[in-house]
């Protein structure tokens, strides 16, 4: 495995050449479904790599999308990223905009799943939640077959990677889906334990059996009173604000403007979890390096 680009500076890069909002989450949400892939499959050594190819992915894309894979490596050699991590950022655009053939199986998870990222988190935006938590295998398979729907997300290439690995449609998909829910979670439970804190959930998650009932917030779960709470794409139905809203400060993110959580919130910020809270991270580890 050759030696890599600092995570920092791989973000640093990617914010050099993308500045919508949109790039940099689908960016961060690439780079967490590749490092889940890369564990699930028996390739936790490599996670890094795998996960900084998925988030370097499209870094040509947003000032340069007619060289998309083309303009890539001119991009990432003076940023000292090695050709091993080149060829397989340029391969997830085979046949499509690049002849660089995915040759490994983290290259044709790369392939297979950057497009099926994008279908489910615009099916997850149409949800009340805003969120991939509460998502079935049965909801995207819906929003694949109408064609309408995210249309910029070809099911062609979705299909042809799951052919390259050997999967069926489904498989791919709800491994997939898998990976963004359980990496939705990850990422604030770094933040709670950084902050010396706990982390808690809605009940989707209990449902689906990611965490005890010990770890709900609502009232089939607990009532909380903490100083400080951070609620991160939690919509807020009364079910669970009724047993958070006594808490000292509450810190509520979420896409929504109008998400009911913000009634309650004493600091409300507006926008992506996928981008805020890893930017929280950074800066609470930066100050305390």
């Amino acid at each position: 495995m050759e030696k890599m680009i600092s995570r920092e500076a791989a973000l640093a890069l990617l914010r050099q050449y993308n500045q919508e909002p949109f790039h940099i989450r689908h960016a961060l949400t690439v780079e967490a479904v590749m490092r889940w892939f890369a564990n699930d499959l028996g390739y936790g050594k490599e996670a890094d790599f795998w996960a900084m190819c998925g988030l370097l992915h499209d870094i040509d894309f947003e000032k340069w999308p007619e060289q998309h894979c083309v303009k890539a490596p001119e991009l990432l050699r003076p940023a000292g990223v090695g050709e091993e991590m080149i060829h397989a950022i340029c391969s997830h655009g085979h046949k499509i905009c690049t002849d660089v053939a995915p040759e490994k199986e983290m290259e044709k998870v790369l392939f297979a799943c950057d497009e099926l990222t994008g279908l489910i988190g615009a099916a997850a935006l149409m949800r009340p939640s805003k969120s991939t938590t509460d998502m079935e295998l049965s909801s995207v398979k819906k929003k694949f077959k109408d064609k309408k729907f995210a249309a910029g997300c070809s099911r062609e290439v979705i299909k042809d990677g799951a052919e390259l690995l050997g999967w069926e449609l489904d498989t791919l998909i709800q491994k997939t889906l898998t990976a963004m829910q359980q990496s939705e979670a990850g990422i604030r439970e770094e933040l709670a334990a950084l902050l010396g804190g706990d982390w808690a959930v809605s009940r989707p998650l209990v449902e689906k059996g990611w965490a005890p009932n010990a770890r709900q917030i609502g009232l089939s779960g607990r009532t909380v009173r903490p100083k400080l709470i951070i609620t991160c794409g939690i919509s807020g139905a009364i079910q669970f604000a009724a047993c958070m809203n006594q808490s000292e400060h509450i810190i509520a993110i979420n896409t929504d403007p109008e998400a009911p959580i913000f009634n309650v919130a004493h600091i409300a910020m507006v926008g992506d979890l996928y981008q805020i809270v890893p930017r929280m991270i950074q800066k609470l580890k930066e100050e305390r390096a």
